[in-house]
């Protein structure tokens, strides 16, 4: 199994003291957002479940993830390429880029100005944001080099 991290037990405690039962798959679940990097889909979350020995149905993960989300765990993250993924709140908000050949994804920094850039346009349009998604889309390294 994935060993355990102290924030997870921290995720872990605060999960019980709010009253969740900690099964193998929750535990599982913390385990893998806390040591991902990336976004989650489903099917990779069940990739790694099957390679730790712990096989669920796809119905029972998206159940679980939703709790995670529920109780603040867990963020779905929407590329717009019609794959749900997940990933944990630990990781302070940011943007991704993602290759539409191969589905790569890397985290991308976009650097202080566009928080300026939002408080700007919260001034301008008197909204209220609450939250925003910036992703890029393109080609990879590896696939632009192989398209080549």
């Amino acid at each position: 199994m994935i060993e355990e991290t102290s924030k997870t037990a921290e995720i872990r405690y605060e999960l019980e003291a709010e009253g969740f039962r900690m099964t193998k798959l929750r535990s599982a679940l913390l385990e893998i957002f806390a040591h991902g990097e990336k976004p989650f889909s489903a099917d990779e979350i069940l990739t790694v479940l099957k390679k730790n020995d712990l096989s669920v149905h796809k119905v029972t993960l998206y159940r679980e993830l939703e709790v995670l989300a529920d109780a603040s765990v867990i963020r779905p993250i929407h590329f717009h390429d019609q794959i749900l993924r997940y990933e944990s709140v630990e990781h302070s908000h940011h943007h991704h880029v993602v290759c539409v050949r191969c589905k790569k994804i890397e985290d991308v920094d976009v650097g202080d100005n566009f928080d300026a850039a939002e408080r700007k346009i919260e001034k301008k349009t008197k909204f209220t944001i609450l939250r925003h998604s910036l992703e890029f889309f393109g080609l990879c390294n590896a696939c632009s080099s192989a398209s080549r």
